[in-house]
């Protein structure tokens, strides 16, 4: 317990600070699924980017860096992170790719293809 001139301060389950929240327990889980709901901006870019086939691959990879990895990976230096929140990191990350180059899953096109015809790399390296 924390006090300030005699008087305690209340304990927070949660604490959000610059669009980042920590749980009291310290577990990224929550704060992983949020962003991967949350993150609206993938979404919105949809017509204008992403199914527009005038547009080359190589800009609406630089605009995917700039403004979904941005806001997804947005104080992740200071997160702990688990093979599971990599994982779901990664598969948001590679359906996003998928969706850019218009590959469906039923292709069959492995990850690492999808990765170098980009020219990205995995999430992992990214947070690393």
């Amino acid at each position: 317990m924390v006090t300030i001139d005699n008087t305690p301060l209340p304990v927070a389950d949660t604490f959000c600070y610059h669009g980042s929240c920590i749980q009291r327990t310290g577990s990224l889980d929550e704060e992983i699924t949020a962003r991967l709901w949350a993150n609206s901006a993938f979404g919105r870019l949809r017509k204008r980017m992403w199914d527009n086939h005038n547009m080359c691959i190589d800009t609406k990879v630089a605009v995917y860096r700039a403004v979904v990895l941005t806001s997804l990976l947005y104080s992740s230096e200071a997160w702990t992170l688990y093979r599971r929140h990599i994982k779901k990191l990664d598969n948001f990350h590679m359906r996003c790719l998928r969706r850019i180059l218009n590959v469906k899953w039923q292709d069959k096109v492995p990850n690492t293809i999808i990765l170098e015809k980009c020219g990205i790399s995995g999430i992992e390296a990214i947070l690393l």
